[in-house]
C-alpha cells in the first residue's frame, strides 16, 4: 500500500463506538497502519479531533494524553504559510478541508480517505470512503 491521508471524521468515527461508519473507519485505520507505507494525518486533523475529545471529556490533560496514543502510530504531515494560503485561495468550500488537502498533497499522499467525498471533489488526489477502499483492499 502507498502513502494515506485520513481525514479527521473517520478519526472520529474510528473513536466513537456507536457511530454509524465506526467499524468501517475502524477496519480501514487498522489496515492502513498494518499495511501502508506510511498512514498519515495533519496538523488540522490532531487538532479537530482533539476539540471533539474536549468536548467528551473536559481535560485538557485527559485529551493530550489521548491524542498522543491516539496518532503515536501516524505520520504528521506539516502545515505552513504556503499551504494555509493555497487553501484559503483554492475552490474548497470548507477551510478545514482545504489545509489537510494542501498538507496531503505537500506529503506527497497518494490517497485520501474521508466520509464526505464531495469536500475533496477539487483534489488532485484519489479520494476514496472507508467503504470503496475496504472494497479495494479485499480485491487485491
Amino acid at each position: 500500500m502507498r502513502n494515506i491521508f485520513i481525514d479527521a471524521n473517520v478519526i472520529i468515527d474510528w473513536l466513537v463506538s456507536d457511530a454509524l461508519n465506526h467499524n468501517h473507519c475502524k477496519k480501514t485505520i487498522e489496515l492502513t497502519l498494518n499495511n501502508s507505507r506510511n498512514t498519515w494525518v495533519s496538523p488540522t486533523t490532531i487538532a479537530i479531533t482533539s476539540y471533539f475529545l474536549h468536548k467528551q471529556f473536559q481535560s485538557t490533560k485527559k485529551v493530550k494524553a489521548l491524542s498522543a496514543s491516539i496518532y503515536a502510530p501516524f505520520k504528521i504531515t506539516t502545515e505552513n504559510e504556503d499551504i494555509v494560503r493555497n487553501a484559503m485561495q483554492s475552490k474548497f468550500t470548507d477551510l478545514e478541508d482545504a489545509i489537510q488537502y494542501f498538507s496531503a498533497l505537500n506529503s506527497k499522499i497518494d490517497v485520501i480517505i474521508t466520509q464526505n467525498l464531495h469536500d475533496f471533489k477539487h483534489s488532485d488526489i484519489a479520494v476514496l470512503s472507508p467503504e470503496m477502499f475496504l472494497q479495494l483492499y479485499n480485491r487485491a
